[in-house]
């Protein structure tokens, strides 16, 4: 079955429609502890989302190992590979990398039409205020952005933390719209990210023949730098990474 990647920032995200379908010959090629996993979702529109993810990281990642889940519904990463899932109504992208490239990832899928203005006040920070009122794009795509890149902080950050954290622990820094990226500060402490750090992400949208869909990914940590997350195994350094003003 084909399905289509695309570039957002220094990642290659591979992404299905909601129409494609998983044939046996799809199936037969998961590991069965990934099939056994599936018997989990009672919904059959979620069973379908969650094959399709996982056939999907496995075509990224052919010599790949069985992608688990724990105990709250995280996925499982086999040894050396991080990534992150996400779906909405059908659609589902996915992004891996080495655990030495980029240790932590989260991205994010939204249908723009159905993210209602009445949840402003729930998820967009008092900073944030000033990017919807100021801005040349829609209000609808500002709110769009805002929502799908906290979506995407929370599922960077939970697999290290293990921690909750809400919409209003977050505030955007800047969101540059010819480059389709943005900066992200998380405002709440959390193990392994002390509160005042920044991160970095891009976006993009999707035109599908069913609807408008909108993609983030945070990829980066850009402050403070942790020794771990520098040291000489992970090769990364602070003049490899993107700098925030």
């Amino acid at each position: 079955m084909k399905f289509h990647t695309f570039q957002l920032g220094p990642l290659s995200v591979a992404y299905l429609d909601k129409c494609s379908k998983l044939g046996k010959e799809e199936l037969k090629d998961l590991p069965m502890e990934e099939k056994r996993l599936v018997e989990s979702y009672r919904h059959q529109g979620r069973r379908d989302e969650f094959l399709k993810g996982r056939w999907l990281l496995h075509a990224l990642n052919p010599e790949m190992g069985p992608v688990l889940k724990d105990t709250g519904g995280m996925p499982v990463w086999p040894e050396g590979i991080r990534g992150s899932v996400s779906h909405k109504n059908g659609h589902v992208v996915v992004v891996t990398s080495s655990e030495q490239g980029y240790p932590d990832l989260g991205i994010d899928i939204e249908i723009p039409a159905k993210i209602s203005p009445s949840i402003q006040s729930h998820i967009c920070h008092t900073d944030d205020l000033a990017l919807l009122t100021n801005s040349e794009r829609s209000h609808q795509d500002v709110l769009s952005l805002i929502f799908s890149a906290k979506e995407s902080l929370f599922k960077y950050c939970y697999p290290r933390s293990q921690t909750w954290f809400g919409f209003q622990d977050a505030r955007i820094i800047e969101i540059g719209w010819a480059e389709k990226s943005f900066s992200i500060q998380l405002l709440k402490a959390l193990p392994s990210f002390p509160s005042g750090s920044k991160f970095k992400g891009s976006f993009t949208w999707i035109e599908s023949p069913q609807e408008r869909l909108f993609v983030t990914v945070l990829w980066g940590l850009v402050f403070p730098f942790r020794p771990s997350f520098l040291s000489p195994d992970c090769g990364r350094t602070p003049e490899s990474l993107p700098h925030l003003p």
